[in-house]
C-alpha cells in the first residue's frame, strides 16, 4: 500500500473522527457518518480505524525510540571497550 493510499486514508478517518465527535449519537448505536464511493462509513467503522491509525503510530514511535536507544547503547559500549582495552605494543 502506498504512503499516498495511506495518508488519505488516515485523513479520511480523521475527518470521519471529527464529524463522529461532533454529531451526538448513543454509545452503543452504529450510524452511517459518511458515504464514500457507495459505501457507507459507520461510527464503529471510524472508531475501529482511529484505534488501528493510533495503536500505529504509538508502535511507530516505540521502534523509533528503541532503535535511537540501542544505538546509544552501542556507541556507549564501543566507548567503554576503547577506553577499557589494555594498550599493547604493536609487534615490530
Amino acid at each position: 500500500m502506498g504512503d499516498a493510499t495511506q495518508l488519505s486514508r488516515l485523513v479520511l478517518a480523521l475527518a470521519a473522527a471529527v464529524v463522529n465527535a461532533v454529531a451526538p449519537y448513543p454509545a452503543f448505536a452504529q450510524h452511517v457518518a459518511v458515504i464514500v464511493n457507495g459505501a457507507p462509513i459507520t461510527t464503529y467503522d471510524i472508531d475501529q480505524r482511529t484505534k488501528e491509525v493510533r495503536d500505529k503510530m504509538l508502535a511507530q514511535e516505540f521502534q523509533t525510540q528503541a532503535k535511537r536507544y540501542l544505538e546509544q547503547l552501542r556507541h556507549r559500549a564501543m566507548i567503554e571497550v576503547k577506553s577499557s582495552a589494555p594498550c599493547q605494543p604493536h609487534p615490530p
